[in-house]
């Protein structure tokens, strides 16, 4: 899976940015067909002073359809958590719904292999 990591009106370390590439990356152990992750981390500044929070929106790219997720937090570690439980799911869901097909695609050809005998 290829990242493209990104900040919106902040300065990206490398910090957040192994962090994102961690936490995003894992994705691929539960489903391997994702080819890209377009990861962008924005700051909203509130209008009280000195207050910040942070949104990570992720876009991942699989074949025949994208999934995407926005998750917010206090801090930039906090967001990546949240969308990264979002993702999870999403892609939990993904990979049932194509196991069901697999599942009865396969019922099928069992059925009329013994309904033949």
């Amino acid at each position: 899976m290829k990242l493209n990591i990104r900040a919106v009106h902040f300065e990206l370390n490398n910090e957040i940015r192994d962090y994102a590439a961690e936490k995003i990356g894992k994705l691929d152990d539960f489903y391997k067909n994702i080819l890209l992750a377009d990861i962008a981390i924005e700051n909203h500044e509130s209008e009280k002073k000195d207050k910040h929070s942070y949104m990570a929106k992720v876009k991942l790219e699989v074949p025949g359809k994208n999934i995407f997720a926005e998750g917010s937090g206090p801090d930039e570690f906090a967001a990546i958590d949240n969308v990264e439980q979002k993702l999870k799911i999403q892609v939990e869901k993904l990979k049932s719904k194509q196991n069901r097909g697999k599942l009865d695609k396969f019922q099928r050809i069992i059925r009329n292999f013994i309904g033949r005998d």
